[in-house]
């Protein structure tokens, strides 16, 4: 049920993500204000989801549920909480999800510290 809501979560910011990059072409090549807020509140959005879906599947790490592919291949009942927490990362799929989860959040922070002479 929980991976279910985090892939949902990572599709839902993925259709968002790509709404926001192609808002924000557009609102610099036209110089429209509204459309870049709206890309804006997209990016940060999409940072949301990907932030929550992150934290759905450290969660299920920690639970220990086994019935997602990627936990059973990844971890185990032995396995200290540090090396629970980094079997997030420890896959291809994980170290990907942790990139993706840096650069979105990189990104909301850039988009919200910009200069004001820039909208």
């Amino acid at each position: 049920m929980l991976a279910d809501i985090g892939f949902y979560l990572l599709f839902l910011c993925c259709l968002v993500t790509g709404y926001g990059v192609i808002a924000a072409v557009l609102a610099a090549y036209w110089r429209h204000r509204q459309l870049f807020k709206s890309s804006k509140f997209a990016l940060t959005s999409a940072t949301v989801m990907c932030a929550s879906a992150a934290g759905i599947l450290w969660f299920l790490f920690f639970q220990r549920d086994y019935s997602v592919e990627y936990i059973y291949k990844n971890s185990s009942n032995d396995l200290p909480m540090l090396f629970t927490f980094t079997a997030f990362w420890c896959s291809l799929e994980g170290s990907h999800m942790l990139w993706t989860l840096l650069i979105s959040v990189f990104s909301a922070i850039a988009i919200w510290t910009h200069s004001k002479d820039n909208e």
